[in-house]
């Protein structure tokens, strides 16, 4: 527990200074205020009695101005305090969103990988971090002033001080056990509002409105939200009722205390041991005292608890990552390798690829192709090292890529991907993937794309896409998105291009036109086509023929075709069909 929030402290204090200063003066400020409180009464009453009316309005006066001032003090480091505290936070959000895209993408496929993280981004964002902050410093004003408040009750019979240790430590009992109870309620619930959101939130999604009504899935959605909704809800019930009666026997307990010093001290007034500003000092004094103990206990325990969460929070942050340093070898002649590569999804299912052997050489062109499920997209992941090998190793040049540094291998790939993400940001943003805009390059690549449907934009390169977010944006079709993809990886410009399905929205005859647009733009690079269409096989050197997660071929189209096996048969397939829908056409 001390060493995160030990850690938290020392980020927040690398992040802004400023706020242990604002934090002291809060403190200060705190401490004359449960002081006063104290022991204005007491003299306030003491002139009064003593009929000093002129004393006391003068007393009066000067406790309100104290008061006033440090409640603006207070108002003021408060502000601060929580501004600060929430730039924190955000900040938090990114160092978890960095450390998130730093974990090898295999891993953060997985289903519970994405939920821990779910969950850390909760921690973060739900107070757990200003909680934690806030409960440490105010720890340190209890203590100051209660060493204060001791003092001045330090005279008090021995048995009251008994009932105040009883009194706080039911509460602390009481208090651990709330905690520890919320602690386990709040995991659970975390794994059902992760279920919850996702039904909820598709309805009103753009993406997906489209289906939830030609579907008519409205209700189906709901119901299913609903059925998680209530699952929290009991969950939440649950934890409702066992806080409720924690807090029952704290306040039977506290009122049982109250009773106790009021019935003392009365008393003591009465047989003449105490004045009427004495009986005020003491009674508010020893319940301030008790108040104060029982709120260092709690926020002792608060912390504990919120130091559960901030666990979860540095538990994620302290992920294995991908650290690899050997700095790639980056020539224009290169090679990557497969040495008999086996992956599979997890222990016990049964390989996606197995003993993959194969040397790509640099400026070649190369087709995958096979039927789905065949281990295509399982292939490219491994080749862009998103996937590391179960068993087997992949070279680039003679350096094992699992040693290589991650981004430096990255970005040796210009992919164009089956589910490409095209974002609601401009077009200029959407190609380069940057705030920061090559201009030149930006019009050297639109240049070379067929895009008639841009020049006629108002804003050209600044006009939004889709108007999600700007009121001004445009909506593009399936083949202009698909066109904004290709023109990413043409911006990127890197060594090796990855086309998977990038032309499934295009006719077979607008395909092979764009391949071949390609094909001439990317002369010296290493590009991989992968489609369930082969037109872009006669564009190719070497095509890799997969089938059920094996490489059961491999060739030139002429050599495949000449060998009469799995690819000819696909190829003379897709070709009568393309016949017929051509005789269709002509007719």
């Amino acid at each position: 527990m001390l060493k995160n929030t030990k850690r938290l402290f020392q980020m927040l204090w690398k992040e802004n200074k400023l706020y242990f200063f604002i934090s002291f003066v809060g403190i200060i400020a705190e401490i004359l205020v449960n002081v006063c409180n104290v022991i204005f009464p007491k003299v306030l009453i003491e002139f009064l009695t003593g009929n000093q009316i002129q004393n006391a309005v003068i007393l009066a006066v000067i406790f309100c101005i104290i008061n006033m001032l440090i409640n603006m003090i207070l108002v003021v480091a408060n502000g601060g305090k929580s501004v600060i505290q929430k730039n924190f936070r955000l900040k938090l959000d990114v160092i978890l969103a960095k450390k998130a895209n730093s974990i090898l993408y295999q891993n953060f496929e997985n289903f519970k990988e994405r939920e821990e993280y779910q969950f850390a981004v909760k921690c973060a964002n739900e107070g757990v971090i200003e909680t934690i902050i806030n409960y440490a410093v105010r720890a340190i004003s209890i203590v100051t002033s209660l060493i204060s408040l001791l003092y001045i009750t330090s005279y008090t019979v021995w048995w009251i001080w008994i009932a105040l240790i009883i009194t706080i430590i039911v509460n602390s009992i009481c208090e651990k056990y709330r905690i520890e109870y919320n602690f386990e309620s709040y995991q659970t619930q975390n794994e059902v509002e992760f279920r919850m959101l996702y039904a909820r939130d598709r309805l009103p999604w753009k993406n997906f409105a489209k289906e939830v009504r030609l579907f008519q899935m409205y209700d189906y959605v709901v119901e299913k939200a609903n059925y998680f909704i209530d699952m929290l809800s009991s969950i939440q019930t649950e934890r409702a009722n066992k806080t409720f009666r924690a807090l029952a026997i704290s306040y039977i307990v506290h009122g049982i205390q109250i009773l106790l010093v009021y019935s003392y001290i009365g008393y003591q007034c009465y047989i003449g041991n105490f004045s009427i500003g004495e009986f005020t000092v003491l009674t508010l004094a020893i319940l301030s005292v008790s108040q104060l103990t029982s709120n260092l206990v709690a926020e002792f325990l608060n912390v504990k608890e919120q130091a559960q969460y901030l666990n979860s929070y540095f538990s994620f942050l302290d992920k294995e990552e991908q650290n690899q340093n050997m700095t790639l070898d980056k020539t224009s002649d290169f090679s990557i390798r497969f040495e008999d590569v086996t992956f599979s999804y997890s222990d016990n299912s049964k390989p996606a690829l197995e003993h993959i052997s194969y040397t790509f050489d640099s400026k070649k062109k190369y087709g995958i192709v096979g039927a789905n499920g065949s281990g295509k997209t399982t292939f490219i992941n491994l080749l862009m090292g998103l996937y590391y090998p179960t068993v087997g190793k992949i070279y680039w040049n003679n350096q094992l890529v699992n040693d290589i540094n991650p981004e430096q291998y990255y970005a040796c790939f210009s992919p164009v991907l089956q589910d490409f993400n095209i974002y609601a940001y401009t077009i200029a943003e959407n190609i380069s993937m940057s705030q920061i805009v090559d201009k030149e390059k930006l019009d050297k690549v639109l240049s070379k794309m067929n895009v008639d449907w841009f020049y006629k934009l108002k804003k050209k390169e600044n006009t939004y896409i889709t108007t999600e977010y700007e009121q001004e944006g445009t909506e593009f079709s399936g083949g202009e998105m698909q066109k904004l993809a290709i023109m990413r990886a043409l911006y990127k410009d890197a060594l090796i291009w990855v086309l998977d399905e990038p032309t499934s929205a295009l006719s077979p005859k607008s395909e092979y036109e764009l391949y071949q647009e390609i094909n001439q733009y990317a002369k010296e690079k290493m590009i991989f086509f992968i489609s369930h269409r082969l037109a872009s096989c006669h564009l190719c050197d070497e095509i890799l023929v997969f089938d059920n997660g094996s490489l059961v071929e491999s060739g030139s189209h002429e050599m495949l075709m000449r060998k009469k096996g799995l690819y000819y048969t696909m190829f003379s397939a897709q070709a009568s069909l393309y016949a017929e829908e051509k005789n269709e056409e002509e007719k």
